[in-house]
């Protein structure tokens, strides 16, 4: 657990994105045991206030040998300060992006390495972890370093799968 100060001067504790992503990771379809996926949790405001949010998407071992998987159909927010799932959705019932829903989306990875090493993700948490704090302390957050973020996770994302971090986020 990290500490932090909020505006009125009070003292809590918040955890560590890289302890939220797991709690989002392990609990977004509730239960449900299928072959799937989860997308490392982005900011996202709803009715003025911050959030975590994460999608989920459906794979099959077809899917996979092709290179090609449907639209997340699946998605969550999550408590800024500890990462607990606050709401579920079914992306047709209630959807963050415009993308169609009758097209598979190409997750070739990308001819270039990229780096994917734990010490590559931490430091993107930290990132995360930066521009999360300044949410709880201050109400807002500085856009470079959450940029940053993106930027990093985003760099080992399918080109076609991107837009979906970007239509979740603020």
């Amino acid at each position: 657990m990290l500490k932090y100060y909020t505006q009125s001067g009070s003292f809590g504790e918040y955890r560590e994105s890289i302890e939220c992503n797991d709690i989002i990771k392990h609990t977004i379809l509730n239960g449900i045991k299928v072959p799937h996926s989860t997308s490392l949790p982005v900011i996202r405001k709803k009715n003025g206030e911050y959030c975590l949010a994460a999608f989920a998407f459906f794979f099959s071992k077809e899917d996979l040998d092709i290179n090609k998987i449907d639209r997340p159909i699946r998605w969550c927010e999550a408590d800024i300060v500890m990462g607990d799932i606050t709401a579920r959705y079914d992306s047709e019932k209630t959807d963050f992006s415009d993308a169609s829903y009758y097209q598979k989306y190409d997750i070739t990875p990308d001819e270039k390495k990229h780096d994917t090493s734990r010490e590559y993700y931490v430091k993107a948490f930290d990132y995360l972890d930066y521009t999360r704090k300044e949410i709880i302390e201050r109400g807002g957050y500085t856009k470079d370093v959450y940029n940053k973020y993106l930027y990093m996770i985003l760099k080992n994302i399918p080109e076609s799968y991107r837009r979906f971090y970007t239509d979740l986020s603020v």
